[in-house]
């Protein structure tokens, strides 16, 4: 599970947003890219997901923050092994 917690400027928690995880690995020579998308719950003040992270490699994750007409989005990878 990936755990994601929103803050403002100030710290205090958002918890009042949407968010969505995309998550996906790139083309590999006799394999196609794999793209997913989940919603990430809000538990506490923290947002929680489940990625099915299928196999080791470099994976790209976005992570889209939706509060009213704002989009943020945060981009990281993470080498899974």
């Amino acid at each position: 599970p990936i755990s994601i917690k929103i803050e403002d400027n100030v710290g205090k928690a958002i918890t009042d947003a949407n968010v969505l995880v995309e998550y996906s690995m790139p083309e590999m020579p006799g394999m196609p890219a794999m793209n997913y998308e989940v919603p990430a719950e809000l538990a506490g003040n923290s947002y929680g997901a489940h990625l099915n992270i299928s196999m080791s490699g470099s994976w790209n994750i976005a992570v889209k923050i939706i509060k009213g007409e704002q989009v943020t989005t945060v981009r990281l990878s993470i080498d899974a092994r």
